[in-house]
């Protein structure tokens, strides 16, 4: 959903990312990049166990994960400490993304009768939200606020080596104002835009 052109680790001269570039400078940074799916569920599954959707079973917002996939984080907990924040309830344990995870957070638990609508959840919810029976935005966690438990965590690790996977939903939505979003007077809060489509392109 971020586009390369606006990463100063891909070349942006405009410094519109400076924390990501610093981050850039001691990583290793992927010239060729390419996603199995425009659903997140799906590319994440994807991530997890280096297959295609048609593979771990997983297509669209909203399927559960398939834990006989064997996932990389499952093998690498034999020597680090696995650990997983997902910003969206799609990828809460409900649906089974928290296969390997020593230590997996659910921040959102969401509406729990939605659960059990299958595939079509996510059209229902935007349906519903639509008509304002209820607020979208419950489904996700804010940057800021995840960082908040991921520095709290950070903290108390140990010294077993670790794997931290990080997920973060704020660049599929606008700000309420143009920053800047690194300070405690603006946690990072988004408002969902009147297409939460047109947002990822």
């Amino acid at each position: 959903a971020l586009r390369t052109d606006v990463l100063g680790c891909y070349g942006n001269t405009d410094n519109l990312t400076p924390a990501l570039d610093e981050i850039s400078r001691e990583a290793l940074v992927c010239q060729n990049c390419f996603t199995t799916s425009s659903a997140t569920s799906a590319s994440i599954a994807s991530i997890f166990t280096s297959q295609n959707p048609y593979e771990h079973g997983v297509r669209f917002v909203g399927e559960k994960n398939n834990k006989k996939n064997l996932s990389f984080v499952s093998l690498l907990k034999q020597k680090y400490n696995t650990v997983g924040f997902p910003s969206v309830e799609t990828l809460n344990k409900y649906f089974d993304f928290d296969e390997g995870f020593m230590e997996f957070y659910d921040h959102i638990k969401g509406y729990t009768w939605l659960r059990k609508a299958g595939i079509g959840r996510l059209q229902l919810l935007n349906i519903f939200s639509i008509l304002k029976l209820v607020r979208r935005v419950k489904h996700r966690i804010s940057g800021y606020a995840i960082n908040l438990h991921v520095e709290s965590w950070l903290k108390n690790k140990g010294e077993k080596p670790f794997l931290l996977w990080v997920h973060y939903f704020d660049i599929h939505t606008s700000p309420t104002n143009p920053g800047p979003w690194d300070t405690p007077d603006h946690p990072g809060d988004t408002v969902v835009p009147n297409n939460l489509y047109h947002t990822s392109l």
